[in-house]
């Protein structure tokens, strides 16, 4: 699974960046991600979204402070949801 962090991603749940500032290799794959965390409200948010479907799914984001955290919610969730 890759992951294209934004920068208020990788600051909220503290993400290493293993490719930074190299080109993505294929555009479109299916186990790409885009992330981003947003406020709405005084929630907190994790937005995720697949890059070859442009499908996009919410996640809370409170309790969740690095990017073991958010897996263990996010992959379930797809998961389910595209069973």
């Amino acid at each position: 699974m890759v992951i294209h962090a934004s920068n208020e991603f990788k600051k909220r749940f503290r993400c290493k960046l293993s490719l930074q500032g190299q080109p993505v290799v294929q555009s479109g794959r299916l186990d790409a991600w885009s992330g981003h965390f947003i406020r709405l409200g005084t929630t907190q948010m994790a937005l995720m979204m697949n890059d070859a479907t442009l499908w996009s799914l919410i996640l809370p984001a409170k309790g969740l402070f690095n990017i073991s955290d958010l897996l263990k919610v996010f992959l379930p969730r797809v998961a389910e949801l595209w069973r």
